[in-house]
């Protein structure tokens, strides 16, 4: 049976897989496709199919097939739609035995040979968390992890527009925890009402301090930290009002997820896996379970969810520790606009503890996540920029710009007044480099007078964590 056939036996048989509600690529793919816009819709497919996303797979193999926007190709079709098949399904299977009786032996064997191979790279096992390890270790081994505690913690203002409204609400965020027990990276992951209570979360929780504790001869990371920041009122009332409306919420939350959803997927994974009390114990979440959800919502092509799972990936937090493969989702999620999974790339990278698979060097994705906004990785930026011999004048504009930049996210700390003296020493502004030098003396002074000092005393926990 020639290729041509094969082809017109399999269009007879099988349209493209498509579901009641998909992600926003799988969608744009999928109606790109029956816009006949070929091109844009295999490329779209050869992306998600990338990243394990068995609908993409199985779709890009029947475009490859029929010859859409591609050269027509039954050996490379049938290795996506069969590795599309390990998760058995029966358009799938159909699929592969058309072609298995269309295939003369040779070439059917190249088929199963390029389908072991792609499996290697795109497979489940290949980019799916695994679970972590139950073997039993000796007794002098250390597998303690790092904690974070809250010595700190200031609460957030009410608005005083929502309390006139009697409105109570949430903010779930993600941040990291640096070893000298700073917050950074604040990211919002969902909100009730939406945008409602961000601004002030966001600016209580900057605020924090924690106690970092490493385990020994371990190298001290950030570490990230998932909090729902709530805002409910006094009375039993309200506070029955108050958990009635949270359940509600993660209960539709995850029925979207389940519908295939990413977004409500990667906010399933992080509320249900982080607020247990407040999450009916049917919906709750171990921290493998989150994963799970996690990939979900990774190979539909989230960003964030990408993050997460990288960072869980590689250094085993609910999952076994493979640093390749978290550095394969911390990479699709940089090149995504992820400014937190780029600024990572560049903390791993730049320690040369591990192998470089990206094809871009440290300071490129530092220089990436700065460009994306990220504020740590700007002041990174214009820190190394600020201790170069000559660098440009374009240099020089930049991270005068990154610096203004971070000045409006927040206050100035010891690193951007000592960045921002060397600038304008560079600039040749002698003036205002002498005057941020004044800055740099006292914060240096006023850190060596709390260097003994403990904010234990200033303690004041919030009503619920």
């Amino acid at each position: 049976m020639s290729i041509r056939t094969v082809s017109l036996a399999i269009a007879l048989v099988f349209t493209l897989l498509t579901a009641p509600r998909v992600s926003a690529d799988l969608l744009s793919a999928t109606t790109h496709y029956h816009e006949k816009n070929y091109p844009a819709a295999l490329q779209e497919f050869q992306q998600l199919a990338k990243l394990g996303n068995e609908k993409a797979q199985f779709n890009l193999g029947v475009m490859i097939l029929k010859g859409q926007a591609t050269k027509p190709d039954p050996i490379e079709a049938y290795a996506w739609i069969k590795l599309a098949n390990e998760t058995p399904s029966e358009k799938a299977a159909q699929a592969l035995k058309v072609i298995e009786n269309a295939l003369p032996a040779e070439a059917l064997a190249q088929a199963n040979q390029r389908a072991r191979q792609l499996s290697s790279q795109y497979g489940q096992q290949a980019l799916s968390p695994l679970p972590p390890s139950t073997h039993k270790v000796p007794a002098n081994t250390v597998t303690e992890a790092p904690s974070a505690t809250a010595i700190h913690r200031v609460p957030p203002r009410y608005p005083g527009k929502m309390v006139k409204r009697s409105q109570q609400g949430w903010v779930t965020l993600e941040f990291d925890v640096l070893p000298d027990g700073s917050v950074s990276n604040v990211h919002v992951v969902e909100s009730f009402p939406p945008g409602g209570f961000d601004k002030e979360a966001i600016a209580a929780v900057e605020k924090w301090k924690f106690k970092v504790k490493y385990p020994e001869n371990t190298r001290p990371e950030p570490i990230p930290i998932t909090q729902t920041i709530e805002f409910a009122m006094e009375g039993d009332r309200l506070q029955q009002q108050y958990r009635k409306l949270f359940r509600k919420n993660i209960q539709k939350v995850h029925q979207v997820a389940a519908s295939g959803n990413p977004e409500a997927q990667y906010i399933y994974a992080a509320i249900a896996g982080s607020k247990r009390d407040l999450v009916p114990e049917a919906l709750r979440l171990t921290p493998q379970e989150a994963n799970q959800w996690l990939l979900k919502a990774a190979q539909n092509g989230h960003p964030a969810a990408q993050f997460v799972l990288g960072r869980n990936i590689f250094y085993g937090r609910g999952a076994k520790a493979e640093p390749q493969k978290g550095l394969f989702w911390l990479e699709q999620a940089a090149t995504r606009g992820e400014s937190r999974a780029s600024r990572m790339l560049y903390d791993i990278l730049s320690k040369g503890a591990i192998s470089n698979t990206t094809g871009h060097t440290a300071e490129e994705w530092l220089t990436l996540s700065a460009k994306d906004g990220n504020p740590d990785s700007m002041l990174t930026w214009a820190n190394l920029v600020s201790q170069k011999e000559n660098p440009s004048p374009e240099e020089l504009h930049q991270a005068r710009e990154y610096l203004e930049a971070i000045r409006k996210q927040r206050e100035p700390g010891l690193t951007w007044r000592e960045t921002s003296a060397r600038l304008y020493r560079l600039a040749g502004d002698e003036y205002k480099a002498s005057r941020e030098e004044k800055k740099v003396a006292k914060l240096r002074r006023q850190a060596t007078r709390n260097i003994h000092r403990t904010d234990y005393e200033n303690f004041k926990p919030g009503k619920r964590d």
